[in-house]
């Protein structure tokens, strides 16, 4: 073998060498890659899953997040109470309860009364889920309803609406119904629970809320009197 043959022999061969030392290396960077590539993807789909899952299951604070399986619509005389437009603030709880009473503040179309739909959340001890009972038209708080015309008219439509949405749902027996009081509530949008008795739910009843049994639609007029003061 001639110096120059033996020469490229060396050489191819020191080649080789360092390229099948080489691959361990490449094979891991690839593999790195990938993983890193998979770890970014599905990071990526566990932040889209808990946002879907906090859209779905928690878009407001605390229990008012309403189920609309199905409601109860209750029309009453609104010539003196008037219908007010929600004018707030937008991708927030209280938008989304104007959605819901079909406010025109939000695109709907409602000219008064109150609707009443379904709370996600249970109340311990009670067969069936709470159930929330807005104005359509929009009223802040029970301070804001007392200072406007119509509020006994408006709460008995209330109590009437979440006692019969309650006990069409299943419940029988007593309706407890409760209100927080302005400075206990996070959603600026009045709203009576209505659950079982003998439970507690949000702290009611108690010291921050307004609660009355109803044994039937009789007792409305007496606590919307009490209430409406």
């Amino acid at each position: 073998m001639s110096l120059r043959a033996a020469a490229l022999f060396v050489c191819l061969s020191l080649g080789l060498l360092l390229l099948a030392s080489d691959l361990p290396s490449v094979a891991f960077r690839r593999a790195q890659h990938a993983w890193g590539a998979r770890r970014r993807l599905a990071s990526k789909d566990l932040n889209l899953t808990n946002t879907l899952n906090k859209t779905r299951e928690s878009p407001w604070q605390e229990d008012y997040v309403p189920n609309v399986t199905w409601g109860y619509e209750m029309e009453m005389d609104t010539r003196s109470s008037g219908m007010v437009r929600y004018r707030g603030c937008r991708h927030c709880a209280e938008e989304a309860f104007c959605k819901y009473a079909s406010n025109p503040g939000c695109g709907g179309s409602a000219v008064g009364g109150v609707t009443t739909f379904r709370n996600i959340r249970h109340a311990h001890g009670c067969a069936v889920k709470p159930v929330l009972s807005i104005p359509r038209s929009y009223v802040r708080d029970l301070d804001d309803l007392r200072s406007k015309p119509g509020a006994y008219l408006t709460l008995k439509a209330m109590l009437h609406s979440g006692f019969d949405v309650y006990r069409g749902s299943g419940h029988h027996g007593p309706v407890q119904q409760c209100i927080h009081y302005p400075w206990a509530v996070s959603v600026r949008w009045l709203h009576l629970h209505s659950f079982c008795t003998g439970a507690r739910f949000e702290g009611m009843p108690g010291g921050s809320s307004l609660c009355a049994t109803m044994h039937s639609h009789d007792d409305a007029s007496r606590i919307a009197t009490r209430w409406s003061r």
